[in-house]
This record gives structure tokens, C-alpha cells and sequence, in this order.
């Protein structure tokens, strides 16, 4: 994937990728979740390169799913597309976080 896809409330087991590298997210490519539904397994399959971004959009109202155990991020980010996101609520995942270029916080809006 080079450009943009933006998962807007696709049920995860609707989005099936069934196998390690079965989707890459290139060093262009951005992968937003922008949704309710988890990402675990789908994001376990993905390769995610050098230079790709993986985003989860979020605003007051719709708080996604974030699955963090053991995965390493190239560029992370967080954003709100309306108002402020104040929960963290759906982290999930005990393994370690690795984002290996930026982590941006906020985005087009703010999280608190």
C-alpha cells in the first residue's frame, strides 16, 4: 500500500489479513484506523516499513481500539478529527511499544 486507506468503521474480521506480510504498508503509505473495532489481528499481519505511518484517528465520541503488545511502529500517530480524545481506554496489549521514527500526539485536533 502507497497511499492512504482509511478504515472507517470495517469490522476487523472483515478485513482479513491472514498472513505475516499479507499487507505492507510502504515508506509512503498510511494506514488510518479510524474506527471502534480492533486491530489486533489484521495488525499483526502487517508489514509496516521503514518511513510508513500507521494512525489512529480518534475524536470525544469514538475512542478505537489500540492494540500496542510487542508491535514496532515506524511513525505513530494519534489524532482527534473533532474536539479533544481523552481516553486511552481501548489500549490494550502488555508487550513493549516500539515506534522507530515520530510518535505525534494531537494531530488535526488534541488529545488530553
Amino acid at each position: 500500500m502507497n497511499g492512504t486507506f482509511v478504515n472507517s468503521n470495517i469490522n476487523t474480521s472483515d478485513l482479513t489479513v491472514t498472513s505475516a506480510g499479507g499487507l505492507v504498508v510502504s515508506s509512503t503509505g498510511n494506514y488510518v484506523h479510524n474506527t471502534t473495532s480492533g486491530i489486533s489481528t489484521p495488525l499483526g499481519n502487517m508489514t509496516l516499513q521503514a518511513g510508513s505511518t500507521f494512525t489512529y484517528r480518534g475524536s470525544s465520541i469514538l475512542i478505537p481500539s489500540i492494540s500496542i503488545s510487542g508491535k514496532t511502529y515506524q511513525n505513530l500517530v494519534f489524532e482527534s478529527s473533532s474536539g479533544s480524545w481523552s481516553s486511552f481506554s481501548g489500549v490494550s496489549g502488555s508487550g513493549i511499544l516500539t515506534v522507530q521514527g515520530n510518535l505525534t500526539i494531537g494531530g488535526s485536533g488534541q488529545v488530553q
